[in-house]
């Protein structure tokens, strides 16, 4: 007997198998004579995903109105998702913003160096 990845009680999953044996191998083996819903609807002469943009274009042309539904109701169907589970604590402040520092002093090289260009 091949080996089941299953959490739980391991004992009772073997003891269901057992007693419906038969049943389970018959479906089974109808689900591996039959071909599914899955398999009649793949179009196994094309590719699955558009990849150039002459086939996305084509795509965008047949499913317009599919498309424009998902654009429209993306924001309202990911809101739910992306939630904050708990309030931002004060043991973790948010940090201080980093700047481009300026010299406070212009040091007294660098105008000497000023001073000698000439101009021309």
């Amino acid at each position: 007997m091949s080996s089941i990845a299953h959490s739980g009680d391991e004992d009772a999953l073997n003891a269901y198998i057992e007693e419906n044996a038969e049943e389970l191998r018959a479906e089974v083996d109808h689900l591996k004579s039959a071909p599914g819903d899955a398999a009649t609807t793949v179009n196994v002469t094309g590719p699955q995903c558009p990849m150039l943009n002459k086939e996305w274009l084509s795509w965008l042309g047949a499913n317009d109105t599919h498309f424009r539904t998902l654009v429209k109701t993306a924001s309202t169907e990911r809101a739910p998702v992306s939630h904050c589970l708990f309030a931002e604590s004060s043991d973790f402040p948010a940090a201080d913003r980093t700047y481009p520092k300026h010299p406070s002093t212009i040091s007294a090289h660098w105008l000497a160096k000023l001073r000698q260009c000439r101009q021309g």
